[in-house]
Parts: structure tokens; sequence; C-alpha cells
């Protein structure tokens, strides 16, 4: 695009035989600011911009003239679709390589609320030595029968989501809650821990009463496309322990959340029965989170590795 001083115009005065430049004459010509209307790129036009450029002179009676150039400004050349040999969508000039990268698996948690520490033996320091916080049935099968029927690398990742994390540091996962129909129902991780680190006096009270001395049957299930699996619906929840809860966050047990007998305790309402209302959570799993991508790769420089273009 010329600049103005580049592209001065010729003032030619009627009736005379002097025709000069601004430079040399009191007819200064002056060049107003450029109007410039832009044109969007499209295949049907090759104009970039249109320029209006409008110059000024007066004569010496203060009579005022213009003049208006018009300036196009093409893009060149004019890029059609004609003008590619080939799409990337149909034609490949380099190798193509996946690349696989590991991510995080999408979850979602089914909630619900129970009332925790509403029994005189869920004491934080005697007797259960804890809550009995129970795992609903429906919420427990749904979660597996949509983690196993996504193949095998889904369902082993979801039987590694944890669920309760202990206060000495063990993580207990749903694969060691959750246990072969069949076999002994004590033989699942959880239970086989719950019987290293539990007294003769803890074992007396609640669920494990039940369990270990009433034999207490555990849930079975048997459900579509599930393998026949078996699991006791119960954690020992004790102070200190964090547990999942709704939205995948984990929540730490205090002392809120044990029975209180003497008016005055923390969280206590005077009757020696107010309930910790907790929101548990389940996870859902949808996926593994991994991602295969696939890069059109040239080694070094990119020499004949490229869209080729017509022009």
């Amino acid at each position: 695009v010329p600049s103005p001083e580049d592209h001065e115009p010729l003032v030619i005065i009627p009736c005379s035989t002097i025709n000069t430049r601004s430079s040399s004459t009191p007819y200064s010509v002056k060049a107003q600011p450029d109007w410039v209307e832009v044109i969007h790129c499209n295949e049907a036009s090759d104009t970039s911009e249109i320029i209006y450029r409008t110059w000024e002179v007066f004569n010496k009676g203060g009579e005022l003239f213009t003049l208006t150039d018009t300036i196009v400004v093409l893009r060149l050349p004019m890029m059609t679709a004609e003008s590619f040999v080939g799409y990337m969508e149909d034609t490949v000039y380099c190798e193509i390589e996946p690349l696989e990268e590991e991510g995080e698996s999408v979850k979602r948690y089914a909630a619900w609320k129970q009332p925790l520490g509403i029994h005189d033996y869920e004491e934080a320091n005697s007797k259960l030595g804890g809550v009995a916080y129970q795992l609903p049935a429906s919420v427990i099968a749904a979660g597996l029968i949509n983690a196993y029927a996504q193949g095998e690398n889904v369902w082993e990742e979801y039987l590694e989501c944890v669920i309760l994390k202990k206060v000495d540091g063990t993580e207990i996962t749903i694969g060691d809650i959750v246990g072969e129909f069949g076999g002994s129902p004590f033989d699942t991780d959880y239970f086989e821990y719950l019987a290293d680190n539990t007294n003769s006096s803890q074992l007396g009270y609640g669920f494990l009463h039940g369990i270990y001395e009433l034999g207490e049957d555990p849930i079975n299930l048997a459900i579509g496309v599930l393998p026949p699996l078996s699991y006791f619906p119960y954690l020992l929840l004790e102070k200190g322990d964090w547990v999942l809860s709704e939205n995948g966050f984990y929540e730490q047990v205090t002392e809120d959340w044990f029975y209180h007998s003497s008016e005055g305790s923390p969280g206590d309402n005077g009757n020696a029965n107010s309930p910790y209302w907790f929101a548990g959570g389940w996870p859902s799993i949808y996926g593994s989170g991994d991602c295969v991508r696939y890069c059109d790769v040239a080694e070094g420089e990119f020499g004949s590795c490229a869209v080729r273009m017509l022009v």
C-alpha cells in the first residue's frame, strides 16, 4: 500500500499553464486519514481490503476541492479449493504414530445419608470402638455392574478405588470389601484386616457380634453380567479414619460421630442419642481415562512432510 508521500496527486490549475506539486506551490495537497474497509477471507474473493484516501486542496479564493483515491489490496495468489492437492483428511505424507497417554478415569458418586453413633455401644474408646457404616446393596451392585461391563481394564481399576483410609495408614478398596461368592466371607482383605486389628471386646458388639458370633451371612450378588460376588455391607469407622463421602471427597471421623451418654458431651442433645448424619459416597466409573493420540510425525526438518499446495 503506497504511503501518501509516495503517491501524491498532481494539482492542475484551470486556465493556467502552471502545473505544480504541493511541495512547490501554495496550493498544498493534504491527505486525510485513510478509510479502510476490510473484506473477510472467503473463497469467492481475493480482495483483502479497500482503502479510500481523500486529498484536499484550497485555491486562492478559499474554495475546497477533494479527490478520493480507491486502493484495492489483493491476496495473491487467490486460494480456493482447487489450489490444494488433496486434503489432510484423505492424504498423508508422513508416518502416523499412535501415542498412548494415561489419564484419570471419569467417576461419578452415588450419595445417601445415614445416622451414625445412635447405639450406646458406638463409643470411640470402648465397646465397639467405632461406628457402624452400612453400604446399601443397590448402590454397590449398580457400581459393580457398570464397571464390569466395560472390560477387564476398567474393572481392575474400579476394584482399586479407595473407600476407607484407616488411621494407621491402611487403605481399604472396593476389591478389599467384595469377595468371590462361595468362598469364606472372612477371606476378603477387609475382614482379614478386622480380624487382625480388633479385640475380643469389640467383637461382642454390633455387626461384628452378628457376623463373628451369630454367623450372619453376607450379601450375595449374582446379577446380570457380574460374576458371583459377596460382601458384608458394613464398615467399622474408628476415630481418625477418612471415609469416602459425596462428590468423591473424604471426610474424617471425629468425636462428633459417636454416641454420647452424658449431657453436655460433644454433639449431645441431652437425650444420649444425637446421631451424626453422614452423606456416604460410592463411585461409578466411566472409562479408563486413557487416551490414544494419532500424530503425524516428521523426523528432523519438515522437508517433504507437508500439505502440498498448488499456486
